[in-house]
């Protein structure tokens, strides 16, 4: 069997032959870049490649290699950015007709960080449209294809990082989430994703959703996601909330006590399916057959946090905030799921605001009550397998003629979007796949600020869901 091309394998196993002379940056970049090229008609991944500088980066990089002096664990390292983040030199197009078609002036702080650690930007990876629903497809760049089965979708809003690491072309991508945009395609996928605790990592957005959204890595493995993690999560003093980030030490799980709650039930409407909620269930089971000492696993139900209604209510108010003195000429170019979620923030009264806000503290207040006893929470990361290509309804749900009438992209993944409301770190990591060979994800959610104990957590449960 033919060896794998050094650019589909893990971060460390990379590194490693980087020092040992077996490959290089350069040529690691070169031959990503080809086979990116090739798969870019099958999957539509990639907005943009081989961006300006990256292929200086990759002989800047080779020669500290060949000196024996790499900048650290992310040196000569292939990495995509999402189409939301600025890159200097390139435009920041959003997946949409209305934003100019400039080059970025100045590298956001993320993006500035992994240039600093040596790391390669090859590519800028499909979205929705602003980010701002779960299709896999926009109108600038089209659609973004499932890597296992082009007949099913990877996800929105990170479509094209969670298409392009599931197939291989490369070990990393940064992504965005706000409300699963990051952890919804990642177990669709079969990837690692992590959000960390709100702040985490450095965004420094002007967005009127910029309380929801957390930046975070797309991988094939917790080792990944944790060295990619670990160099992002650093303070930025043009993010005031990022300044409580700062590294602390691996966390040694058999040290302390953990108590973990597990659920299947969050909200009133999960329409759960039985393939994934079977997974699950067995996932739980073995991590129960091999908890730690003083380790406790208790069954909780929340399925009375009921905030898919509030809080779509306050993201079409935040839409029309958005787009409040815009010309209708700009407006008019928007996609169609824009074009809703805009036409119901515009109808809506500020009583009806009033109303979603005073439920949507109550309804959180109720969730941290729920989740105070517990270190740790599981869950599915999503209650289905990926949606047929260019949708993002799962076929057969009880509540598909309310979606397709209001866009409400909240319905259907019940279990993401509560922890961008509470900026709790959240972690997906793959359990296996359907009949049909689909991905399906397990999520576990932290306290606020215990990001360690979620990502070691999620490599205890890694190597307890791993065959020998």
């Amino acid at each position: 069997m033919a060896e794998a091309p050094w650019w589909s394998r893990s971060v460390k196993t990379l590194t490693d032959a980087y020092l040992e002379g077996r490959t290089t940056p350069v040529e690691v970049v070169d031959t990503l870049l080809s086979a990116a090229r090739t798969c870019q008609s099958g999957l539509n991944a990639f907005a943009q490649l081989a961006l300006p500088g990256s292929r200086a980066a990759a002989e800047a990089a080779t020669r500290r290699f060949a000196n024996g002096k790499p900048l650290g664990p992310l040196d000569g390292v292939p990495i995509s950015v999402k189409d939301l983040v600025p890159v200097q030199g390139v435009p920041t197009r959003r997946g949409s007709h209305i934003t100019p078609n400039t080059p970025a002036e100045q590298d956001a702080p993320a993006v500035a960080r992994l240039r600093q650690a040596g790391a390669i930007v090859f590519g800028v990876t499909t979205t929705s449209e602003l980010g701002c629903s779960m299709q896999a497809s926009n109108p600038l760049n089209g659609t973004t294809l499932h890597p296992l089965n082009p007949k099913h979708t990877p996800g929105g809003s990170s479509s094209g990082a969670a298409a392009h690491v599931a197939a291989g072309l490369g070990p990393l991508a940064l992504a965005s989430d706000v409300g699963g945009s990051l952890r919804v395609p990642a177990a669709y996928c079969g990837l690692v994703g992590f959000k960390g605790t709100y702040g985490a990592i450095p965004t420094v957005t002007k967005s009127v959703f910029t309380d929801y959204i957390h930046y975070g890595p797309l991988a094939r493995s917790m080792d990944d996601c944790r060295r990619l993690q670990a160099m992002l999560a650093h303070p930025d003093p043009r993010d005031p909330s990022s300044l409580w980030a700062r590294p602390r030490p691996i966390l040694q799980l058999a040290e302390r006590q953990v108590k973990i709650g597990w659920t299947t039930q969050l909200g009133p409407q999960v329409a759960l399916d039985p393939e994934v909620d079977a997974a699950f269930l067995q996932s739980v089971q073995l991590l129960a057959a091999q908890l730690p000492t003083g380790w406790t696993l208790e069954e909780v139900d929340l399925t009375d946090v009921d905030l898919a209604e509030p809080l779509w209510t306050d993201w079409t108010a935040r839409m029309a905030e958005a787009f409040l003195d815009a010309p209708d000429s700009l407006m008019e170019q928007l996609g169609a799921d824009l074009q809703l979620q805009l036409k119901q923030g515009r109808l809506l009264t500020a009583r009806g605001l009033a109303h979603a806000k005073a439920q949507i503290r109550q309804q959180r207040i109720r969730l941290i009550e729920h989740f105070s006893p517990f270190d740790l929470l599981l869950t599915p990361s999503s209650p289905h397998l990926a949606p047929p290509a260019g949708q993002w309804i799962p076929p057969g749900h009880p509540l598909t003629q309310q979606m397709e009438e209001t866009g409400n992209w909240f319905l259907p993944n019940p279990y993401t979007y509560p922890f961008n409301l509470t900026q709790q770190p959240a972690l997906t990591l793959p359990i296996g796949k359907s009949e049909t060979g689909l991905p399906m994800g397990l999520q576990i959610v932290g306290q606020r600020y215990q990001d360690e104990l979620v990502l070691a957590a999620g490599t205890c449960v890694e190597h307890s869901l791993t065959p020998p």
